[in-house]
């Protein structure tokens, strides 16, 4: 009985769709394109496994916040070309062969992915990351260091090598359960992303004014 309780009250993981994201934040179908700035952390009721083609529609997002979910998968981000800015904090992200899926949004500046298990299982993850993303600024509330780029650069002369050498097996790759471990979570910078209040709620940004144009 105490064993179906526990699942009782266990969020749900889900795979979220547009027609989530648009309930959840109270948007329509005609500004999804006008969207700058998108939090979706995840709540003690629900909490995000996987994106699909849930975020296709935001072409124009330049912030994200997924903290405090179970993702295991970075599968769906590719489109977001004009991305700047990622927060993945407490997830369950298991490898580099998912972290590699950022390769696409060769515009981040600044990106979270503490307390995920890639963390611990690969030491490497941050100066992978800083070689996959040459315009990384900041990654995991710490400055990327002019050495750190040069270390990356001779540790990883390919990276498409590297993560086909050391990709995690399809069997390996189950979703993981985070853990807030032993350390507190920092407190927040002037850089960190802003979660609303200690429910962490939904909220979304839009631009002031659509561009003029879209740049690549």
């Amino acid at each position: 009985e105490r064993e179906r309780e526990r699942e009782t009250m266990a969020p749900k993981a889900r795979t979220i769709t547009e027609r989530w994201i648009r309930d959840r934040v109270d948007i329509s179908v005609e500004q999804l394109g006008e969207v700058k700035s998108l939090y979706l952390p995840g709540t003690h009721e629900e909490k995000i496994e996987r994106l699909g083609v849930s975020l296709l529609a935001f072409t124009r997002l330049i912030h994200l916040d997924l903290s405090c979910n179970v993702i295991i998968t970075l599968d769906g981000l590719q489109h977001l070309k004009r991305l700047e800015r990622l927060n993945l904090y407490l997830n369950a992200i298991p490898s580099l062969e998912e972290l590699f899926y950022l390769r696409f949004n060769n515009r981040l500046l600044e990106v979270d992915v503490r307390l995920n298990p890639v963390t611990t299982a690969f030491p490497e993850y941050r100066l992978f990351l800083i070689h996959l993303l040459p315009r990384l600024q900041r990654l995991d509330d710490a400055i990327v260091a002019e050495p750190e780029r040069a270390s990356a650069l001779l540790q990883f002369s390919s990276t498409d090598d590297f993560v086909s050498q050391n990709a995690l097996t399809p069997q390996s790759r189950r979703p993981v359960q985070p853990t807030r471990a032993s350390a507190r979570r920092p407190a927040p910078s002037k850089t960190e992303f802003t979660l609303s209040g200690s429910r962490r709620k939904a909220r979304v940004a839009f631009l002031k004014a659509p561009d003029g144009g879209d740049d690549d």
